[in-house]
């Protein structure tokens, strides 16, 4: 990525235990002319979640060995945390299945330390930070895909319930109106009177059910926990299912759009789990431990293949994924054919710094590259 005097700074982390890999790697960025890098050392396994929970740099770097942990188990905790950083990770020489672990793991490349230079470095940071730009572009792109999704259903539903509606609760009222007059004249046909307009206090009911579903109102006045009670009741009262919401700890602090994506996943689970999997028991449950949240909502359906994860009963598997990525979550699908399904949602709640903000101390050499400790 070329830079010049007037280039902003690219902000590298760098999660080194051996204060002499770190001042290599000082090194080599500080002969990469055309990088301009501010670096902080991370000394530490646990100083690199720290970091990370910052959210303050552009690029990662990570030590294969650190101490008792390794590089993979980080890459593991960020992926965890929602981190969408570009992390490269670093070993002492190459190997083939180090490589394939990290790449398993989300790194989006593996450099030697034994073999690093300046044109290597160079070339996987430009490589890292393209990436970057281009996940960060496709996540708009979906965010803007699941924000016209969200208004066209909650459309939907305002019409089911100002027109729908309406329209049912008229045909109830006059069937009641007709039953009384045919109980003075024809009690038999006044049978079918009432018949009529308990279907339409059904249909009503139903109606009003899915029109809560798509335009979830509760989830704007009462918030996400009121929400998904409302949503297991209206599966029992939808489909006939044993539903229930279990709540453990605070309730997530999360904004409104968060809320809603939690929301939507749950309710793509749910309807799944009815429609797809025949399920006859369904568990929403949301539990909460300081910053960290689980969304888990189980079944005991029929289940699905994960190979076929993309193909499986009820395609919005994807678009759970999205919505959990969305919000710096991660999103995960176990199930087994025969055994019901899981669905999990981890995030996390913290506030992250603004991206112009600084972070320790700096000092600042001649060659273009900062190092903060």
């Amino acid at each position: 990525m070329p830079a010049d005097t007037h280039s902003p700074f690219i902000r590298v982390l760098v999660v080194e235990d051996r204060e002499e890999d770190f001042l290599f790697l000082s090194h080599v960025f500080q002969q990469a002319g055309r990088l301009a890098a501010r670096l902080e050392w991370a000394r530490s396994y646990a100083d690199g979640v720290a970091a990370l929970r910052r959210g303050a740099h552009d690029i990662a770097f990570f030590d294969y060995s650190l101490g008792a942990e390794t590089g993979i188990d980080l890459l593991g905790e960020a992926a965890a945390m929602g981190c969408t950083l570009p992390i490269i990770l670093l070993t002492g020489h190459d190997s083939a299945e180090v490589d394939e672990a990290a790449s398993r793991a989300g790194a989006v490349d593996f450099l030697a330390k034994g073999t690093l230079d300046r044109v290597h470095l160079e070339r996987a940071v430009r490589y890292a930070l393209r990436q970057a730009e281009m996940r960060t572009a496709l996540r708009a792109s979906q965010r803007r895909l699941l924000t016209v999704t969200d208004a066209e259903q909650q459309r939907i539903g305002a019409d089911l319930h100002d027109g729908l509606g309406q329209q049912l609760t008229g045909l109830s009222c006059l069937a009641a109106a007709l039953e009384e007059r045919l109980k003075r004249e024809a009690p038999a046909a006044a049978v079918q009177a009432q018949a009529i307009a308990q279907l339409a206090s059904d249909a009503i009911a139903q109606a009003r059910a899915l029109a809560r579903g798509l335009c979830p109102v509760q989830l704007e006045n009462a918030g996400l926990l009121v929400a998904l009670e409302e949503m297991a009741l209206n599966a029992r009262t939808l489909h006939g299912v044993e539903a229930r919401f279990v709540v453990k700890g605070p309730p997530p602090n999360c904004d409104h759009l968060a809320a809603l994506h939690l929301y939507r996943i749950a309710q793509e689970a749910v309807h799944n789990a009815v429609r797809h999997g025949k399920a006859r028991h369904v568990r929403i449950s949301l539990s909460s431990r300081q910053a960290e949240h689980r969304l888990v909502i189980t079944d005991d359906g029929c289940g699905f293949s994960p190979a076929a994860h993309g193909t499986a009963p009820g395609g919005g598997l994807r678009l759970m994924g999205y919505r959990a990525a969305m919000i710096g979550g991660v999103f995960a699908a176990d199930s087994q054919p025969g055994r019901g399904t899981r669905i999990t949602c981890h995030f996390t709640t913290f506030v992250l710094p603004h991206e112009n903000d600084r972070i320790g101390k700096e000092s600042f050499d001649r060659q273009g590259c900062e190092v903060a400790c």
